[in-house]
């Protein structure tokens, strides 16, 4: 009897200790989280949960041993030494261990209540539960009956930044700075096409639910839909298909005879960017393990999430010109990374003039992408091509949160260059990631029978967005909420 109850004595303090452990590690890894990310939505932690995170920035994993795991085994070191001493001191177990639950259910209840609030889990779990038949009342499915191309089809160059704000630009230019980040990228937007929501000045797309991350931005502004993974679907890792339900820009493209390749300094592997590019639209993918297996990097090579910007332009300059000379259109969709928070990367052609590095690497990435627009200009499949540069989402840097935190207008970086379509309207609109899967297909010259895809919609013709015809809160509020129709696409 005094065996069993030994061993239960110490079953209980061990299911103690480890809770009072988990306890400490994420209230630790919540402040990690605040300090280093900013503002992280509950989409994107369940999305990296079900996806493969291979190919992630190795600073990400040394900053979270740093700053969480450390002082996490640090601070219940100390806590388990003070335990000792209470038990040395010859104190009653029971009354050690009452009051250890009580400690270890009390920072429970305080972590559930702070991560509650920043994470907004109530509302997330609340739209989880109340599913909504908006998404599949309203979604147009892409088909090539409602598509008219062009006789002579248009070259593309999609040009994805990382992070990249309108907020950016000079106070005067529609921005938040006194002296604007991004000069080059504003007045790029300024001497072409770019759609905002403000009256006369830059601005851009609103952030929405389902693409305030990466792979969350690239799927709906080449799907026309928001990147959903409820919580009772499972992992997807576990599949070979990546939502084939959905038809994407890439299909529509490769249906139409376009040779479409992805361009990346990271590997492409990670949030299942190699799955969905190659499953929808057969991207030929050059990486960064393509780069190493192709001798453009030595194959030691690594800094920040693979390679820089600097890189990865000059191979993209080298495959336009190759893919330029086939007989077939092509679709090159590039991807920068070096804006990237928590601190970007600063490489040997940033210039030191902010007061942190991380507004150093945004400066310098309008700088390299202006430089490379120009070199495109000047080439002779210029004529016949489209190129569109845009932001992916808004900074999710600890640093631009709190700069920006209190700012209204936050918006998403766009610009259209020589687009084969002249638009009614470029101001005070309302529209999100979403919308730039029709408009890109419209400044190429294609006819989109009822102006709509997914639920985006051309802004290049007279039909208002979704989100200009609910308002923009209605609209946020059915995108937030749980879809079976979206869950039915995913599998």
């Amino acid at each position: 009897m005094n065996g069993f109850r030994a061993m239960k004595h110490v079953f209980c303090s061990a299911i103690i200790v480890f809770l009072l452990f988990v306890d400490i590690l994420l209230a630790i890894t919540f402040g990690w989280v605040r300090q280093a990310f900013g503002g992280v939505s509950m989409e994107e932690l369940i999305f990296h949960l079900k996806v493969p995170l291979q190919g992630t920035d190795i600073s990400s994993f040394v900053s979270f041993f740093r700053g969480a795991l450390l002082p996490s085994i640090g601070i219940f070191t100390l806590m388990m030494a003070v335990w000792g001493r209470m038990r040395r001191e010859k104190r009653q177990e029971i009354n050690h261990r009452i009051r250890w639950k009580r400690i270890v259910v009390g920072i429970w209840v305080v972590e559930c209540v702070v991560m509650g609030h920043y994470f907004s889990m109530g509302k997330y779990f609340y739209n989880q539960i109340t599913a909504t038949s908006w998404l599949e009342d309203n979604a147009i499915q892409p088909d090539e009956a409602l598509l008219t191309w062009p006789e002579k089809k248009r070259n593309l160059i999609y040009i994805m930044m990382e992070s990249m704000e309108a907020s950016f630009a000079s106070k005067r230019d529609g921005g938040m700075y006194d002296v604007g980040l991004t000069p080059e990228l504003t007045e790029m937007a300024k001497n072409n096409l770019s759609f905002s929501d403000q009256k006369d000045t830059l601005g851009g797309a609103f952030p929405i639910d389902g693409a305030t991350w990466t792979m969350g931005a690239m799927f709906a502004q080449t799907s026309g839909l928001p990147l959903k993974l409820g919580i009772e679907l499972n992992s997807m890792d576990q599949y070979s298909a990546f939502f084939p339900g959905v038809t994407t820009l890439g299909d529509l493209l490769e249906q139409a005879g376009y040779h479409n390749i992805l361009m990346i300094g990271s590997d492409a592997t990670f949030g299942g960017r190699r799955n969905y590019f190659t499953q929808h639209g057969n991207y030929e993918i050059n990486d960064y393990v393509w780069a190493k297996e192709n001798g453009k990097i030595p194959k030691n090579y690594s800094v920040f999430w693979g390679f820089e910007d600097r890189r990865l332009i000059e191979m993209v300059k080298e495959k336009l010109l190759e893919v330029s000379e086939e007989d077939v259109p092509f679709n090159l969709t590039m991807l920068t990374v070096d804006s990237h928070f928590p601190d970007g990367y600063r490489c040997e052609l940033c210039e030191k003039t902010y007061d942190t590095d991380y507004k150093d690497a945004i400066a310098c990435s309008s700088r390299q992408i202006a430089q490379l627009v120009a070199w495109i200009q000047q080439q002779d499949f210029y004529a016949n091509t489209t190129v569109i540069v845009t932001g992916d989402h808004l900074s999710m840097s600890a640093e631009m949160e709190k700069e920006l935190g209190g700012y209204s207008h936050r918006r998403v970086y766009n610009c259209f260059l020589n687009a084969a379509a002249a638009p009614v309207k470029t101001q005070e609109r309302v529209f999100t990631a979403m919308d730039m899967f029709p408009t890109t297909l419209a400044a190429l010259g294609v006819q989109i029978e009822g102006d709509r895809l997914g639920i985006g919609t051309n802004l290049f013709g007279t039909r208002q967005t979704l989100a200009e015809e609910l308002g923009f809160e209605t609209y946020e509020q059915e995108i937030s909420r749980h879809s079976s129709f979206f869950d039915s696409l995913a599998y």
